[in-house]
């Protein structure tokens, strides 16, 4: 993303969305690259204690660690200084994973929801050191889709909630729905934000390169889901249009089709 970003491409869509009054955030699963697996052979105590009580080195961290912290902190400073939101929102995820959280002594007292959120208590604390204007993701996905239960959003955490795997003919499933307005009644409406998979083709396709699969559009599908959204008190809203807004995309399925789906998605936000 650094190598694009200072690129001639990359400097072109910025001044692009700068000339087209569109703010850029940046959503990134960032622990990998903060807390560098290369770390793990002198410095195991960095990482997480599985289920079996092994430490591994392969996903996210210990968040009981100081240590880890520490490398944590230099390292996100770093970050900072090339990745600045026009709208003061940081997404800085923890790694994309279903089973990859600590159950050392000190963290197994907490679920995945409350480690990630213990995570990002203390990354907003970092993050406001350079930029006091920042607010940070909480990431209500997959684990951790279920609210926190005992630890408790610091001032400037705000719900990011992203349903993955939902089937998109029908409404979100009970289990979704009732994770959510629990997260609600934790986190506040007023800046409460979806990320959802509406145009995601990648998601469509399996994350399978050799496949580039359509996107199953349906305006109507979309809709629904917004009002349900709009009814709980959302008003801040994104969806992935991974691989879709792709040359290759546009080959398979035609360029002009794909613009008149953004289009109609972009309408629907806009209650039209």
């Amino acid at each position: 993303m650094k190598i694009f970003l200072k690129s001639p491409n990359g400097q072109l869509l910025i001044d692009l969305c700068k000339k087209n009054k569109i703010e850029v955030e940046y959503e990134c699963h960032v622990l990998q690259e903060i807390l560098p697996r290369s770390l793990f052979n002198n410095h195991p105590e960095y990482f997480r204690v599985d289920t079996n009580g092994v430490r591994r080195g392969d996903l996210n961290m210990c968040f009981s660690s100081e240590e880890a912290w520490f490398v944590v902190e230099r390292n996100t400073t770093e970050l900072l200084k090339w990745i600045q939101p026009t709208t003061n929102r940081y997404f800085f995820w923890i790694d994309d994973s279903y089973d990859g959280f600590c159950h050392c002594d000190k963290c197994n007292l907490y679920s995945p929801s409350d480690q990630a959120l213990l995570y990002e208590n203390r990354m907003l604390k970092i993050i406001q050191k350079v930029n006091p204007k920042a607010s940070l993701a909480h990431l209500a996905y997959a684990s951790t889709l279920e609210a926190p239960k005992t630890i408790k959003p610091k001032e400037g955490i705000f719900l990011e909630f992203a349903p993955i795997g939902r089937n998109y003919e029908d409404s979100l499933s009970s289990k979704q729905h009732k994770a959510l307005k629990k997260n609600l009644e934790i986190f506040p409406k007023r800046t409460a934000h979806v990320l959802e998979y509406w145009l995601d083709a990648s998601m469509f396709s399996g994350w399978d390169r050799n496949k580039w699969n359509k996107v199953p559009w349906n305006a109507n599908y979309c809709k629904r889901d917004i009002e349900l959204y709009r009814s709980l008190g959302i008003c801040s809203f994104t969806t992935f249009a991974t691989w879709m807004l792709h040359q290759h995309y546009f080959e398979l399925y035609g360029q002009d089709e794909t613009v008149e789906i953004l289009k109609e998605y972009g309408s629907l936000l806009n209650g039209d």
